[in-house]
């Protein structure tokens, strides 16, 4: 994490070209959700786009745990943050270690081929506490078929 923070130093002491390689997301979890998949789905054009502030995007999921934007995932350097907000709009940090687990970029195959296409990209997580043993809520996301990139930057 101090790594992280140094770069983020270190882009913003760059300056301009900071915006153009590096991203600070925060996924913001509302209380009321339930614990389980989050997925996000990019490039969906009658959804908002992604709220930023410099280099700085914020993603509010909503309590279906179901976010969709017209935005495009962001394909160079990123540091996830991840936060629990509550209905008055403050928001508290959120240990990825303990609540987040399978955070993967993913694809949903097109119907009757299998492969996957980039015009359905996303990114999922499961949100709660650690387990132990074989979950079987864990194993698998329905929503999507295909992972075409794991394992996120943290």
């Amino acid at each position: 994490m101090k790594a992280a923070a140094l770069l983020v130093l270190g882009l913003a002491v760059l300056g301009v070209g900071a915006p153009a390689v590096f991203r600070v997301q925060t996924f913001v979890i509302p209380e009321s959700r339930p614990y389980g998949w989050v997925t996000i789905e990019y490039r969906t054009p009658q959804c908002p786009s992604i709220p930023r502030a410099w280099l700085f995007e914020t993603y509010k999921v909503p309590t279906s745990g179901q976010l969709c934007t017209s935005s495009a995932e962001w394909p160079h350097y990123f540091l996830e943050r991840f936060r629990v907000g509550a209905r008055s709009g403050e928001t508290r940090p959120l240990d990825p270690n303990l609540m987040i687990h399978r955070a993967e970029s993913i694809s949903e195959a097109h119907p009757g081929t299998g492969t996957a296409g980039p015009e359905n990209a996303g990114f999922h997580f499961f949100y709660g506490p650690t387990v132990t043993g074989s979950d079987p809520e864990l194993s698998k996301n329905p929503r999507f078929t295909t992972v075409i990139q794991s394992g996120r930057a943290r």
